[in-house]
């Protein structure tokens, strides 16, 4: 019964299986995992068996499919094979792994396994694998390559470097069909350059579409498994918990889901929704769900349906429902409509206002208001004010 032999191709030696296991070439041949095969014509070849345990050097690896489509070529500095000849282990590699016949990554690596399949290679030591189409560059200590599946897998640890982003994760697996990587574990990712960093339990992400979906967590899920942190080089930048993220690398768009939370380092907020669409480079965080403010050194709580925050102008617009509380003294005002200015904490409310204050107790009602609801200092205007003072 004939046994299957790792293929193995070099200007000075080629190994091929016919009936036994056979070697050696004093030409370059084509002659990978024969098993059957039949040299060139013109080939000019010396044969001599090859036991287990045999050793070899300066030689190239190749497998090819059924259609004779290169699976992968390697060059190793050494090639030592086991007693069963099942495992090829080889030292100071470097080649090409294939997809459809075209070249998908270029590998360098300290040592590797072929198995006798020629299906698996797993590397070891110092490994760089280059992705060819994408320009993306993975690092790490162990790596495996499913050849019939196309997949790049790591277990122990491994850094991915492109241009639009940094990624540190324990676990990988790199698809060169779907171009599409799957993180697990503890992953940390940095978008490039450096301006926000991204960690999480799970990441996919979609390498030609230029997305990252991140997290697991389900909706109204109370334990974020995504956060997102503004990096700078003093102080700290602004930060977001979610269950779940999905972030467009090409527009720096965000959307944070399941619930979300963003907090702001200046001014000092925090907005919470079920969804929040955070703009990082137009710095606009909204949300068409309903928006729960707080900020934290003036004491203003602020509700409503739909709700927008343009960090380079300090202002906040919020739609339908909305409603106002100075947490100190709990004045209370609701509105249809409502501008948040923060830089001098005034505040424009529009359609059906009305005010209620504890201290001196009264109650305003009317089309339009303007004030400081944490200095209970409102003004209403614009027709049919209604004044109640509350005995």
């Amino acid at each position: 019964m004939k046994k299957p032999l790792h293929p193995l191709d070099s200007l000075t030696q080629t190994l091929c299986l016919s009936g036994r296991f056979l070697a050696f070439t004093l030409v370059s041949l084509s002659l990978v995992s024969c098993a059957g095969r039949k040299s060139s014509p013109n080939s000019k070849t010396s044969r001599q068996e090859v036991e287990g345990g045999s050793k070899l050097a300066q030689v190239t690896l190749k497998q090819t499919d059924d259609q004779g489509k290169l699976l992968w070529k390697l060059q190793a500095n050494k090639v030592n094979y086991g007693e069963d000849l099942s495992v090829a282990r080889v030292q100071g590699l470097e080649g090409q792994l294939y997809e459809q016949g075209q070249p998908a990554f270029k590998i360098t690596a300290d040592q590797g396994e072929v198995k006798q399949s020629g299906q698996t290679i797993s590397l070891k030591g110092q490994i760089v694998a280059t992705a060819l189409q994408d320009n993306l560059v993975f690092k790490g200590p162990r790596l495996e390559w499913q050849a019939d599946l196309g997949l790049l897998q790591a277990k122990s640890g491994i850094r991915i470097t492109h241009p639009q982003l940094q990624l540190w994760t324990q676990q990988l697996q790199a698809s060169s069909k779907t171009q599409r990587i799957l993180a697990r574990g503890k992953v940390v990712a940095e978008t490039r350059p450096a301006k926000f960093r991204l960690k999480t339990n799970q990441l996919v992400w979609q390498v030609k579409q230029q997305f990252l979906q991140a997290g697991k967590g389900k909706a109204d899920s109370t334990t974020p498994t995504v956060e997102i942190e503004q990096l700078r080089k003093s102080g700290n930048g602004s930060r977001a918990l979610a269950g779940s993220a999905r972030f467009n690398l090409k527009r720096q768009i965000v959307t944070l889901q399941n619930p979300a939370q963003v907090t702001l380092s200046t001014p000092p907020i925090e907005l919470t929704s079920k969804q929040v669409v955070w703009d990082l480079r137009r710095q606009l965080v909204s949300s068409e769900q309903l928006l729960k403010v707080h900020h934290r050194q003036q004491g203003v709580k602020i509700i409503a349906n739909q709700g927008q925050f343009d960090q380079q102008q300090q202002v906040i617009r919020f739609n339908g429902q909305v409603e106002a509380t100075g947490l100190q003294d709990q004045s209370r005002l609701n509105t249809a409509q409502l501008i948040w200015q923060l830089t001098n904490q005034r505040i424009e409310a529009q359609g059906q206002v009305r005010y209620i204050q504890n201290s001196p107790a009264l109650s305003l009602q009317g089309p339009k208001a303007v004030g400081k609801i944490q200095e209970q200092m409102i003004q209403i205007s614009g027709g049919n004010v209604v004044t109640e003072i509350i005995p």
